[in-house]
């Protein structure tokens, strides 16, 4: 009885570390950019506002969102100051997007990772992009229909992926990479597309590369496909091929797996890659009801392989020179 009572007097002294916030009295965030401007950082925040107007807080008609400035000498002293100008306690648990500019990633992005690291609510598998010119663009962008415009980029982002379109990175992934040595980080490049006066769109471009952490570079569309190839990010993408005899052939890629092997030949490296292909043929506009036959299928695989030869050839050239 005595130890079962000193266990219970303890218990009741514990307190918890942490201040406890009402909804009302929190920002709740829901996208993060982050520039590189006058040696400092400059931060936007994209905050969840369903009172900004409309009759409900699904209400399309208003926009959901406001957007907050701030900068500091460090991320950290950015968001303290964002907090103060807003004047709440700001949350980031529910944040569906990190944007790097051009500019931030030209810097050592360990410096910036290491803070969405070790600040407990960013989530590890928050999706990570970098934008073309300054993230500030694209979290503050006005949307057409969606209530919180970083619920569109998201779904950009995580679409392309699935149709192979585009690589993705997560806070995790690219802790992931830095921690292991030679590694090379890739994420989404995104900018803006003006859809009319009042509204506009993110469009993914390619694959921005970092080299010694730090921008090196970006990939196009077609070679973001032959990095995706080789790293067996394909998932399901659709392809059209023209074949000659037959027309343009629309196909739908089932499966993919990539094998990839070095050797030193003559003192030079020597790569050999072995990509197993499984498609489906969706559409053959130029044979109307003739139908593809089994000695169609030959010419099909052959124009296909030749564009997948394309891009992996224009990665690597991309990659290498």
């Amino acid at each position: 009885m005595k130890v079962l009572a000193s266990l219970m007097l303890l218990i009741a002294t514990l307190c918890g570390c942490m201040p406890v916030y009402e909804l009302k009295e929190r920002s709740i965030i829901q996208a993060l950019g982050v520039d590189w401007r006058d040696e400092k950082y400059y931060i936007t925040l994209q905050i969840f506002n369903p009172k900004s107007g409309g009759e409900n807080a699904m209400d399309s008609s208003n926009l959901g969102s406001i957007i907050v400035n701030a900068s500091g000498e460090t991320i950290s002293d950015a968001i303290k100051n964002a907090g103060q100008k807003q004047g709440k306690k700001l949350f980031f648990g529910n944040n569906k997007l990190i944007v790097l500019g051009r500019t931030a990633c030209e810097r050592d992005i360990s410096e910036m990772i290491s803070y969405f690291t070790s600040n407990n609510e960013f989530s590890p598998k928050i999706n990570v992009v970098a934008a073309e010119g300054d993230a500030e663009e694209i979290v503050a962008m006005k949307t057409k229909n969606d209530v919180v415009p970083a619920d569109f980029i998201s779904k950009t982002i995580n679409s392309s992926y699935k149709n192979g379109l585009s690589a993705k990175a997560t806070v995790f992934d690219i802790v992931r990479i830095l921690n292991n040595e030679g590694g090379s980080v890739q994420m989404p490049l995104l900018k803006t597309k003006k859809e009319d006066e009042e509204s506009s769109s993110a469009e993914i471009t390619g694959t921005a590369v970092f080299r010694d952490k730090k921008f090196a570079g970006s990939l196009d569309t077609e070679e973001t496909k032959g990095y995706l190839w080789l790293t067996n990010g394909i998932k399901s993408t659709a392809m059209t091929v023209k074949v000659e005899s037959l027309g343009k052939i629309s196909l739908t890629v089932a499966s993919a797996k990539a094998k990839i092997k070095t050797e030193i030949i003559d003192d030079s490296p020597a790569f050999f890659i072995d990509l197993t292909v499984k498609s489906i043929v969706d559409e053959t506009a130029g044979l109307g009801s003739r139908g593809v036959k089994q000695q169609d299928i030959a010419a099909i695989e052959k124009a296909q392989a030749d564009l997948i030869k394309q891009q992996i050839n224009g990665a690597m050239q991309k990659a290498i020179y």
